[in-house]
């Protein structure tokens, strides 16, 4: 099993896989922030939301 993990490991699929973990959670994180910052109030502008999370202040 252990010459198995380091013919993988070797072959450098295991370094393809940590390189594309690391490069979705990146482009996770950016697509969050931009939905954060453009859509969100974007849609709350057209639909009257006025300003995200503010229903609840003064409660």
């Amino acid at each position: 099993m252990l010459k198995g993990f380091k013919n993988f490991f070797m072959q450098g699929d295991l370094i393809v896989v940590a390189v594309g973990l690391v490069v979705a959670l990146a482009f996770s994180t950016l697509i969050k922030a931009f939905t954060d910052s453009v859509i969100t109030p974007l849609i709350n502008a057209i639909a009257g939301g006025g300003r995200p999370g503010r229903e609840s202040v003064g409660r």
